[in-house]
């Protein structure tokens, strides 16, 4: 009975951490230094999960004992890495090979001066180069 309860907890305090990590807008947490480094990393999340739900399948097809667990927390990780999945899919990958450059387009440049420690000139010529 306890190891079951104990399970249960498991499977909800991970279920609520991973729904944190692929939906934080939901709870406000989604500029929290951490979790922004989390949320930013969503494709290697996926494959880290895909890797996990695999294990957990083997797991559960293996020992009789830890079916359920195994099973459940296989479920519950394939679920985030759908979400996942759905999210980069609506976002986009990040693959920018196919844009053909045109003389149109605009360069963004960006650059912590600290102050005007390097000086306008540095500035200017770096904008130029760019």
């Amino acid at each position: 009975m306890i190891r079951r309860t104990f399970a249960a907890i498991i499977i909800v305090v991970t279920a609520l951490a991973l729904l944190v990590v692929a939906w934080p807008q939901l709870f406000g947490l989604a500029q929290l230094p951490i979790l922004a480094q989390l949320v930013s990393l969503r494709g290697a999340a996926t494959s880290v999960g895909l890797g996990i739900v695999a294990l957990l399948v083997i797991a559960a097809l293996v020992s009789a004992r830890v079916r359920r667990f195994a099973a459940s927390m296989a479920a519950i990780m394939l679920v985030f890495c759908l979400v996942n999945l759905v999210v980069l899919s609506a976002r986009g990958f990040g693959d920018t090979a196919f844009a053909d450059r045109t003389d149109s387009d605009v360069t963004v440049l960006s650059w912590n001066t600290l102050g005007d420690l390097p000086g306008a000139d540095t500035i200017a010529q770096l904008a130029i180069a760019a």
